[in-house]
């Protein structure tokens, strides 16, 4: 939730300083929308709807596909509440879609020990800092 209250607080002011709010909230939520398109180009996530019509989902929004409340739409002038319904609002309509997830499989660390039958802790490799003696010796070290 945390990523969608900074995502909901930078589409808000920047909504608020260009366009600024108005009593409509149809105008209101297609003008979020604009933003949102925008802003989640440089993210992860995707939008679930390539278009939502705002004014049916208003008048008739138990008769759509589309499972949103509308009605508890706040004010744009109680800035607290409105990010965090819109914070809410982007969830719903979102999803994550991660590509690249080799990224994360080479983060993974591999313990250099392992247990042995007795339960006693063993180390992995064999190297008693034999490389280390063989760098400083080595020309390498030698500035």
């Amino acid at each position: 939730m945390p990523q969608f209250l900074k995502l909901a607080e930078k589409i808000y002011f920047k909504v608020k300083t260009s366009k600024g709010f108005t009593d409509e909230p149809v105008e209101d939520l297609n003008n979020l929308m604009i933003e949102l398109r925008k802003e989640i180009k440089k993210t992860d996530f995707k939008l679930l709807y390539n278009y939502i019509n705002f004014e049916e989902l208003l008048m008739n929004s138990g008769r759509l596909s589309i499972n949103f409340d509308l009605s508890i739409l706040p004010k744009s002038k109680n800035s607290d509440e409105y990010i965090l319904w819109l914070a809410g609002f982007i969830q719903k309509i979102t999803y994550y879609d991660k590509k690249d997830m080799t990224c994360q499989k080479s983060k993974v660390v591999l313990p250099t020990y392992y247990y042995d039958d007795s339960g006693n802790i063993v180390n992995k490799s064999d190297n008693k800092g034999e490389e280390i003696v063989e760098y400083f010796k080595s020309q390498e070290a030698i500035p």
